[in-house]
């Protein structure tokens, strides 16, 4: 996953290649798989990884995937309230910009 990528997409084309393997009838270890999900995340999320891996056990893949999702979603919140909004403001007013060019047509 490149970093500032969507982890939704990454982690559901992740899945679709977990499924066509077992649809294959290769089958892997699910510590296995939590691992290779952790280390497809890009390097920004080193802290999480290592939380995750220095527990006693590793969270089952559903948990994990609901556990990547929340950290991604809690960094873009983060992200947002440290430029106080600056960016959805742009976006907003280059939203409203092309609704009245469009109106004037």
């Amino acid at each position: 996953m490149e970093t500032g990528s969507d982890v939704h997409d990454h982690i559901r084309k992740f899945f679709d290649i977990f499924n066509k393997l077992q649809d294959l009838d290769i089958v892997i270890d699910e510590d296995l798989t939590s691992v290779m999900l952790l280390y497809s995340l890009p390097a920004n999320f080193e802290t999480f990884r290592v939380a995750i891996e220095s527990r006693d056990e590793l969270p089952k893949l559903e948990t994990l995937r609901i556990k990547i999702i929340d950290e991604w979603q809690s960094r873009a919140d983060q992200s947002l309230s440290k430029d106080g909004g600056a960016n959805a403001v742009k976006i907003e007013n280059q939203f409203r910009n092309q609704c009245f060019k469009a109106k004037r047509n």
